[in-house]
């Protein structure tokens, strides 16, 4: 079984980081053409920050680890969703003290809290163009899940990534309601929205890091 701790998050972080590093053009380029064109650097930047300050910090419990990562998010970010993830992180932090490993119980909360909080902060709703849409789209498809214990975690991150990659593309066909975007009007149109990706990329990352770490769970108990 993956055990979802401190180290877990850690060479998850360096995923994201590589992530970024390869998309970080790309969410630039989207950004530029809806936005200020700087979101995914922010990002890569970010994910770079948070991995050297969850490995320099010695706390194991949750509530630690999601405030750190939401404070790095707020102190090398520079736009508003750098500022979103940060801000929703840390108040997802405050149900987790004391607490050294997570479930995925605890994973959707973790979400539906950060969705609650950027839904807030940022006055959005679904529809509007926004890394909500994706996230609120993820959030509602792992809930479905919820009574249903025939079906393995894996394969409710797989959903949650075909609900998530579907909102995603869906922004292109958005005229954008918030934040800078908005400016913009219809020029909006066709373009995808650089939240929303940036939240994709997160939920993919997240998938995969989690199938390759089972996949290498179950080789380190066959004969093989």
């Amino acid at each position: 079984m993956v055990k979802i701790n401190r180290m877990f998050v850690i060479q998850l972080i360096r995923r994201l980081e590589e992530k970024f590093r390869i998309e970080k053009d790309f969410l630039d380029k989207l950004d530029t053409e809806i936005g200020d064109g700087d979101h995914g650097t922010n990002m890569e930047l970010s994910f770079v920050e948070m991995r050297q300050v969850l490995t320099q910090t010695n706390k194991e419990d949750f509530g630690s680890i999601l405030k750190n990562m939401g404070d790095t998010f707020l102190r090398v970010g520079g736009g508003i969703g750098t500022f979103l993830y940060g801000s929703s992180l840390n108040e997802a932090s405050k149900k987790l003290s004391g607490k050294a490993k997570l479930d995925m119980k605890d994973f959707k909360q973790i979400l539906k809290d950060m969705g609650e909080e950027i839904k807030e902060l940022g006055e959005v709703e679904t529809g509007q163009k926004t890394m909500y849409d994706v996230l609120d789209a993820a959030v509602q498809n792992l809930f479905s899940h919820q009574e249903n214990n025939k079906i393995s975690h894996l394969e409710v991150l797989e959903n949650m990534i075909s609900a998530a990659d579907y909102a995603m593309l869906e922004t292109k066909n958005m005229i954008a309601k918030k934040g800078r975007a908005s400016y913009f009007g219809e020029k909006t149109l066709g373009h995808i929205d650089p939240g929303a990706y940036s939240m994709y990329l997160i939920l993919l990352t997240i998938y995969e890091f989690y199938k390759d770490e089972m996949i290498s769970d179950l080789l380190k108990t066959s004969n093989y």
